[in-house]
């Protein structure tokens, strides 16, 4: 089970180390895009959640499991566990933080 975290302070003060919400904040457009289309449609399949990314960038998949891939790496993307060589997720994808808090921080 995944562990939905809200953003520690939705706020802009600082600790010291690089927020979260700002590496959200400054991702590429792309990447906010696979972000947002996540938060909307959370815990479905990477196959779902390609099609509306491809719908709305245009991009294709291996782009795709290179956002998914940096966004994973970033800590803000659940990306489940892969098999074998293939592009495939066995799980479904979902937003390290709280969706509700993610959205509103992209709008």
């Amino acid at each position: 089970m995944r562990s939905t975290r809200k953003f520690e302070g939705l706020s802009d003060e600082r600790d010291g180390s690089v927020n979260q919400m700002d590496i959200i904040r400054n991702l590429p457009e792309n990447e906010t895009s696979l972000v947002h289309i996540v938060a909307e449609h959370e815990g479905r399949r990477s196959g779902d959640i390609y099609e509306r990314f491809h719908q709305e960038t245009g991009l294709g998949d291996d782009r795709y499991i290179e956002v998914l891939d940096g966004l994973g790496e970033l800590q803000i993307l659940d990306v489940g566990e892969r098999e074998g060589e293939d592009h495939g997720l066995t799980e479904g994808l979902s937003i390290v933080y709280d969706s509700d808090a993610v959205l509103e921080l992209l709008e």
